[in-house]
């Protein structure tokens, strides 16, 4: 019998079977007694009989009779219009185990007749399915009608004629094929297998309606009226079609016509009761006339297995999910669909490889342990823990399966329906920051990187470190609700990269020692990595390198001549005189040394005389935007940058819709032109990479673009810086610059304040274009930029041995 259900039957659902299933196994031990030598004596032949189960409720013929087939009258002809009888029963019983039974046909089977083996369980075919038997009794035995001698030696279904007393339904599903017997020939008839009393005594009980018993058996006879009202003892819907293909027999290959009638039996001997026992477990037993609707959900346990239905179920489940064989697994659960999502979000969201599921055997009430081994995350972590699920069975269209009740619990013990689990990064803390050759920064030799060194540790990439991962309960809102396990620590040794370099950090620490208010910055032309970021840390002007927003004073003549020699304005020989003052609408421009001449346009801007840039600002060609768009569209500037830190500054200013003496002001880096060292260090390197780099501080960072400065405008620029530290009439000629035509700079002084509190700003950039190093600096109060601004630059490169 197969396994009862464990975990819970489906309420309602006794599993027991139609009363059919009594007379579909009622003809087993009869044939096989014959074969087997059986027959010999009624001990043996009742001790080897299999017994045949049926359903409880069956009410004994001796008590009810059968009531015929939906739609067919009690002596309605049956299959080929013989008239039906009652289902033939298997031999093996004691005459008082019959008196209980109900009635069954009289008969023998010819002596000489061969008997057909039972057919395998493989061989019952195109038949209907009810559900399986769950409690059972044994049935009475059978004595088979006369048969006729076979011809051939192949076994046929017996002629219409020598049925006609017993109901017409020949063979039976068993497989016992009735021999055919010559007509008007007697039939020899087959010695039963207990005595003679015993079985007179069964055929007068057994006897068929309206057929009177033999003589010699008047105990039990029962007149046809009686078995008139005999109730119809099981029901089945009206078959379409009851006849079945013919098929090749088994034994000797000859082929053989068999039909079943509406109430063939499913019996035949030892081996047809094992293969009624093996289809009721898997919760099925098969009867001809219908087309069954198997069902495409559940597991159908195998009855030969020493494992419980409950274990095989889970297993199933369990060797599905473990091959990433999700739908499969899914279908064997009571919901498919929740569950197959559920699954594909634990493979894919937690990254789960080589899943490893090792169940436990199913206890008494269903319930299956198992054990999850795993890897998950990037990079990959094991996980191991304990899960369990109930299993249950329950019938769909006749058949039994069994199903993995699905629950979310099923993934981790305490996940909660619409919780999920989630995978988190534990971030790997940081050593520091490293300089472009790897060098770890040590803020506390180089005290002006302190703040920017914190910064690029909480917002900038992590190089060499690796971060942990943990595996998270998330509720509905996506909020943490627990750690569920630990899957990689963080290894701590990690840095985060920069551009800077210490040797050339160093370089500019010193430098800027040189005045208490000053502030430098080192950048890279051809890639706008910043090299070095320094202030007087004694200054209350702290971090001026970047933050500062004051004038750039003649600085921006860089700019300006740009925007000029772009225009067509100028030339470097273009006559530019300078005078003294310059007055514009009642404002009078002074030059800040009183110097003035006639110079060329060149001159001018090495002897940084600022009356002559004034005087472009009535100039045809000059407009409003002219100095801001220039700013922007070669230089970059103007507008915001990210140069690593996680948020965007801009970090010069050029006003737009200039004119009069607001303009004449602007054209010498005045009025309201504001900028640091980082952003006129980069106008420097823009000149002398010929294109914008942005400036940077870590690798790989974004950067924006602008057009390339041309040719022309780039060369003319270039030589004019040149003269103002190689010319005699430079501004930074005295400075010591090496004069040897790699050195290209401009000096810088910004008036601020007025009356007694007028001071100047000092400024100056230069750039080596033989080692690719720009340096911009200022001093607040520090004069003019020839004699304090330029000595700290020349420092710079004097400690590296360029100069």
């Amino acid at each position: 019998m197969a396994d009862k259900s464990v975990g819970g039957e489906v309420p309602g659902d006794t599993g027991e079977p139609p009363d059919a299933v009594a007379e579909e196994t009622a003809s087993s031990t009869a044939g096989d007694a014959s074969e087997t030598g059986l027959g010999e004596s009624a001990p043996e032949a009742r001790s080897a009989a299999i017994p045949v189960y049926e359903a409880p409720e069956v009410e004994p013929d001796d008590e009810d009779g059968a009531e015929p087939l939906a739609g067919q009258e009690p002596d309605d002809p049956g299959e080929e219009g013989q008239p039906a009888v009652s289902a033939l029963e298997a031999d093996g019983e004691d005459a008082d185990a019959a008196e209980r039974r109900g009635e069954v046909a009289d008969g023998t089977v010819d002596e000489d007749g061969p008997i057909e083996p039972a057919p395998k369980a493989t061989e019952v075919e195109d038949t209907t399915l009810i559900p399986k038997i769950t409690e059972s009794r044994a049935a009475k035995t059978t004595v088979l009608p006369p048969v006729s001698t076979p011809r051939s030696g192949t076994a046929h279904r017996a002629p219409a004629s020598a049925l006609a007393g017993y109901g017409g339904r020949g063979a039976s599903a068993s497989g016992d094929h009735l021999p055919q017997q010559a007509p008007g020939a007697q039939p020899t008839r087959i010695q039963p297998a207990v005595p003679q009393g015993e079985l007179d005594s069964i055929r007068a009980k057994s006897a068929v309606p309206g057929v009177p018993p033999q003589a010699g058996t008047p105990r039990g006879y029962r007149p046809p009226e009686f078995h008139a009202v005999d109730p119809q003892r099981f029901e089945l819907p009206q078959p379409r079609d009851f006849t079945l293909d013919r098929r090749e027999l088994d034994g000797d290959g000859d082929e053989g016509g068999r039909r079943l009638g509406r109430r063939a039996l499913i019996a035949g001997g030892g081996i047809a009761v094992a293969a009624v026992a093996g289809m009721t477990a898997a919760g099925v037993i098969k009867l001809p006339g219908t087309t069954p609707k198997v069902p495409t959900v559940g597991f159908a346990p195998a009855t030969d297995s020493g494992a419980s239905s409950a274990t095989q179920t889970g297993t199933a489940f369990l060797t599905a999910w473990q091959n990433g064989e999700l739908e499969t697994a899914a279908n064997i659960t009571d919901n498919p669909t929740e569950s197959l999502a559920a699954l594909k979000w634990y493979k894919e969201n937690l990254g789960v490889v080589g899943l490893v599921l090792n169940p436990n055997a199913a206890n008494s009430v269903g319930w299956m342990t198992f054990a999850i081994t795993t890897q998950a995350g990037s990079p990959m972590g094991q996980w191991q823990y304990q899960s369990g699920f109930a299993t249950y069975s329950k019938q769909i269209d006749g058949y039994t399966r069994w199903f993995v009740q699905w629950t979310p619990q099923i993934l981790y013990a305490s996940l909660k329906s619409g919780y999920q689990l989630k995978i988190k990064k534990t971030p790997a803390s940081v050593k520091g920051v490293a300089d472009r050759n790897g060098t770890l920064i040590d803020t506390t030799a180089h005290p002006s990187l302190a703040s920017l060194v914190n910064v690029l540790i909480s917002k900038a990439t992590v190089t060499g470190a690796t971060d942990g991962q943990q595996i998270i309960m998330v509720n509905a809102k996506g909020e943490q609700v627990a750690t569920v396990a630990t899957l990689t620590d963080p290894i701590n040794n990690g840095t985060v990269a920069s551009t800077l370099d210490m040797n050339v950090q160093s370089a500019a620490d010193t430098a800027v020692t040189m005045n208490p208010q000053s502030s430098m910055v080192v950048i890279q032309p051809s890639t706008g990595h910043i090299l070095a970021i320094a202030n007087n840390t004694t200054s209350q002007y702290y971090d001026d390198a970047l933050l500062a927003r004051v004038a750039p004073g003649s600085t921006f003549k860089i700019i300006t001549s740009a925007a000029l020699l772009n225009s067509g304005m100028v030339t470097p020989s273009t006559d530019a005189p300078c005078p003294a003052t310059l007055t514009i609408t009642n404002n009078v421009l002074h030059n800040s040394g009183g110097e003035s001449g006639d110079y060329t346009y060149g001159e001018d801007f090495a002897k940084s005389c600022n009356n002559a840039f004034s005087s472009f600002y009535n100039h045809s060609g000059m407009t409003a935007n002219l100095l801001a768009d220039t700013a922007k569209t070669y230089f970059g500037l103007n507008q915001p940058w990210d140069i690593g830190v996680g948020e965007s500054a801009q970090y010069m200013t050029v006003q737009e819709n200039l004119s009069g003496a607001g303009l004449a002001e602007s054209l010498v880096g005045q009025d309201q032109i504001v900028a640091c060292p980082l952003a006129m260090c980069s106008v420097a390197a823009t000149v002398a990479n010929g294109s914008f780099k942005q400036p940077i501080v870590v690798p790989k960072q974004t950067q924006i673009t602008a057009t390339p400065l041309p040719s022309a405008t780039r060369a003319a620029l270039k030589s004019m810086m040149s003269d103002v530290i190689d010319s005699s009439i430079g501004t930074a000629y005295g400075v010591a610059f090496p004069h040897n035509g790699h050195f290209h700079g401009k000096t810088g002084t910004a008036e601020v304040g007025s009356g007694a509190g007028l001071y100047n700003n000092a400024w100056f950039v230069v750039f080596d274009d033989q080692h690719d190093l720009c340096v911009g600096a200022l001093v607040i109060k520090g004069t003019y930029g020839a004699s304090t601004a330029a000595p700290e630059c020349l420092h710079v490169f004097q400690k590296l041995g360029y100069a």
